[in-house]
């Protein structure tokens, strides 16, 4: 098992939730922010620090948003 295999089995969890449309555009939108950011990330990288910073950022408004910060639907 990968060190990030829970992000995809997550990624492809939400997927299946936009689908069905019970989850809102904002979270799926961040997710996908994340992953981008996350494929910055390059190991034994001084310039590692921003990207974890960012990825932080990004986590934070994932849990505000599922915690109910926003409620667009797909």
């Amino acid at each position: 098992m990968g060190k990030y295999d829970h992000l995809e089995t997550l990624r492809q969890k939400l997927a299946s939730r936009a689908r069905g449309k019970k989850v809102s555009s904002a979270l799926v939108s961040l997710w996908l922010k994340f992953d981008e950011c996350l494929d910055k990330y390059k190991p034994s990288c001084k310039e590692n620090d921003a990207v974890i910073r960012e990825l932080r950022e990004i986590q934070a408004s994932i849990k505000e948003t599922i915690n109910g910060g926003a409620e667009d639907n797909v």
